[in-house]
């Protein structure tokens, strides 16, 4: 079964006709999130989930409950977890499935203890995606910086990172 839900969210992504808006409502924000789970079986694992997705911007959380360390704060891995995984997720769906996400390279700064749930928030600006759609026309890759910031319950900046990813063409 989880290769058949996988295959139609995949087939679903892949269309002309992928209706982005349908992305902002529940049942649209469950099918990004089973999808990410199948892809990424840590994500589901350690509680990742998109609660925002745009084009060009995401919005996602990691639990405090499920990844605490052995201080009783969020674990680095964790956090990095929230970190990089919206690059890939914004390369599927913002370019309907067509290219797939590669990660080269992610600088990560902690700057406080987590101990409460995680937010992460990135976006990639209306230029930046039609140049890489552009890239991707005269090449058969495209790379791009995404920078993302998380922040606890309260709003404190906890850590920054910037990931450093290239896109390839989907077979």
């Amino acid at each position: 079964m989880q290769h058949s839900v996988y295959g139609g969210i995949k087939q679903w992504m892949a269309s002309e006709t992928l209706p982005l808006s349908g992305l902002r409502s529940a049942s649209g924000l469950l099918a990004v999130n089973t999808f990410v789970g199948l892809a990424i079986p840590f994500a589901r694992r350690c509680g990742f989930r998109v609660v925002e997705l745009e084009r060009g911007y995401i919005r996602a959380q990691v639990p405090v409950r499920r990844n605490r360390n052995h201080l009783g704060t969020m674990y680095a891995g964790a956090l990095f977890t929230l970190a990089e995984i919206p690059g890939g997720v914004l390369v599927l769906f913002d370019f309907g499935g067509r290219f797939v996400p590669i990660l080269e390279r992610f600088d990560i700064t902690y700057i406080a203890a987590a101990k409460s749930d995680v937010t992460v928030e990135c976006q990639l600006s209306p230029e930046t995606l039609n140049s890489l759609e552009a890239q991707m026309r005269q090449s058969d890759r495209a790379s791009f910086e995404l920078v993302s910031t998380m922040t606890d319950s309260t709003g404190r900046r906890v850590a920054e990172g910037t990931g450093y990813y290239q896109m390839r063409y989907s077979r």
